[in-house]
């Protein structure tokens, strides 16, 4: 019995633990990133809001052209005292009353304002959704950026670090001069305050997640590095400007808000015109009334009909003011839309181009890393065989880390203008973020060294690919 009551405790004990340690071990994905957010982020929440009160106008639009029916009921209970005579009477009545309008012009175009202000709201809500997709990806790529900056800041400050231990051992050893040792100390001390900045950088991104999904995250899946990166489809900045003159959602948007406008100035210039509605009414009256002791009973019944016609005459000038003011409001809508429209042209475009030269930017740089680590190599080798001194060694090796950054943050800012391309076209869908999804790593495993020199519980990614070291160094030592 003792030892079962052990294995029980140590269960209770072990089984948290290796939950936790089985959700550490695997980096949240873009796509758990997004799951969270459509869930949990309070712009969405508040669009989703605002559509379902807009959904709600249309009913009440609706409701001035459906038939109003009405009950009433009621009870009096009359007692008179006088010198004359003494009156008691009691009397309960009931009523049914059904309204219809038969003709009201503002009325009909009352309910075409309100469901076109709910179709207004529906394509308001898709557009908040393709928003969402975008700040979750910026933000997302945030942290991994601020994380390859964080990685390559401690590569280059280890390396530099070892560096400028070489500096003073050859200074002892009268090798180098004394100023070799201060290149080397100013270079150092300037990546320790880099590190700081970037550790303070991973924070405040992993913040921006939080803001997103409500909840911290400890690391995030690293993207992959044979992710392709190729031109946009279709390739013509001219079929990508169709598509968004047919598929924008904001350019929807302002197109119904133009037409909710229309709808209400329609409707504010038939004000003039008499309305007729039609009322049925039925009412049962009962009562009993006691007059000198002699009671006397009443029951009577009523229906009616009634046509009902009413034309405004004069509304002390509101009539003719609410026109004015629902046709200059129709107006301001109308040139909404066009300034919409054109700017969506020219941001289409602009993007199409900002896509396509991130395409050849990802490239460049890529090719820039090549040429770092080569020029770095060369530097080294001269430095150890004394045709090239210390400064341009530090030169060559700061040049290769800010190169891979580059390429790094480069990649990010690719799939991002990708999607805003997306975004205006109107053909953003959560497919995108899964597709992304397909070349992040969630199993990436972090870089032990860097977790214990950054502080505990601080999430990392993977280190980028190593400049070449003797004897299988990592820390830029000859």
């Amino acid at each position: 019995m003792l030892n079962c009551r052990f294995v029980f405790c140590h269960l209770v004990v072990l089984v948290p633990i290796l939950v936790l340690l089985g959700q550490v071990a695997r980096a949240d994905t873009l796509q758990q990133i997004f799951d969270l957010s459509l869930a949990r982020d309070p712009q969405i929440r508040a669009a989703e809001a605002q559509l379902r009160a807009a959904q709600s106008g249309r009913a009440l639009g609706r409701a001035g052209l459906l038939p109003q029916l009405s009950l009433a009921a009621n009870y009096t209970d009359t007692r008179i005292r006088g010198d004359a005579a003494n009156t008691d009477a009691q009397s309960d009545s009931a009523s049914a009353t059904l309204d219809q309008a038969l003709f009201d012009l503002p009325a009909w175009y009352v309910y075409r304002q309100g469901d076109a202000r709910a179709k207004q709201a529906e394509q308001d809500y898709l557009a908040a959704q393709q928003n969402l997709i975008i700040r979750a990806t910026r933000r997302y790529f945030q942290v991994l950026d601020a994380l390859d900056s964080l990685a390559a800041t401690k590569a280059e400050e280890v390396a530099l670090a070892s560096q400028l231990n070489q500096a003073r051992q050859r200074h002892r050893a009268g090798g180098v001069a004394i100023t070799d040792v201060h290149e080397a100390q100013a270079a150092y001390d300037d990546v320790v305050a880099r590190l700081l900045d970037a550790q303070a950088g991973v924070g405040i991104a992993f913040e921006g997640l939080r803001v997103l999904t409500g909840q911290n995250h400890l690391q995030v899946a690293p993207l992959r590095g044979d992710f392709p990166i190729a031109e946009p489809e279709p390739v013509s900045a001219q079929a990508w400007v169709d598509k968004a003159l047919a598929g924008s959602f904001a350019l929807k948007g302002a197109a119904l808000a133009r037409d909710a406008a229309r709808y209400n100035a329609q409707s504010k210039k038939w004000e003039h015109l008499p309305s007729l509605s039609l009322r049925l009414s039925h009412a049962e009256n009962s009562g009993e009334r006691a007059f000198g002791g002699m009671p006397v009973n009443q029951d009577v019944g009523t229906s009616s009909l009634t046509l009902n016609l009413q034309a405004p005459l004069y509304l002390g000038g509101a009539v003719s003011a609410g026109r004015r003011q629902a046709r200059h409001q129709y107006l301001a809508a109308e040139e909404s839309l066009n300034q919409v429209q054109r700017t969506l042209v020219q941001d289409t475009r602009s993007q199409h181009l900002r896509v396509g030269t991130k395409v050849a930017e990802v490239r460049a740089r890529h090719q820039a890393v090549i040429s770092s680590q080569s020029a770095y190599e060369a530097t080294r080798a001269g430095y150890r065989a004394g045709t090239r001194n210390l400064v341009d060694l530090l030169a060559a090796e700061q040049a290769l880390y800010r190169a891979r950054r580059n390429y790094t943050g480069t990649r990010y800012a690719y799939i991002l203008d990708l999607f805003r391309l997306n975004e205006l076209a109107g053909s953003l869908r959560a497919q995108h973020i899964r597709d992304i999804d397909d070349w992040l790593d969630p199993t990436a495993p972090l870089p032990r060294s860097l977790v214990e020199r950054s502080g505990p519980g601080l999430p990392l990614p993977a280190p980028m690919v190593p400049v070449e070291r003797e004897n299988g160094g990592e820390d830029g030592a000859e």
